[in-house]
């Protein structure tokens, strides 16, 4: 962690059957770009910027597989929270 920066990380397995499609990935980016913090999202050996809708879609997160949120800055642990409501379908659009 560096000076004065909270660090966040969480893993979540992706419960919508058609996994990380257009939808969800749009809302995770939203939250991301809402954020004071730097967001990754990971899935196996690939990695997102949270705040790109490209970059999440390539993340190719099918349903049931597990991501990890990962984010760094002042409100991390709330926009890793939000975003595992989001992926594991407790909130929804």
């Amino acid at each position: 962690m560096r000076h004065g920066l909270v660090e966040a990380r969480r893993t979540v397995r992706v419960a919508a059957a058609d996994g990380l499609h257009a939808r969800p990935c749009a809302l995770v980016a939203a939250a991301s770009q809402a954020s004071a913090s730097s967001v990754r999202l990971e899935a196996g050996d690939a990695t997102a910027d949270g705040k790109s809708v490209l970059d999440l879609l390539m993340l190719a997160a099918t349903g049931g597989s597990e991501i990890t949120v990962r984010a760094e800055g002042p409100d991390a642990d709330a926009v890793v929270e939000r975003i595992a409501r989001i992926v594991t379908g407790v909130e929804k659009a």
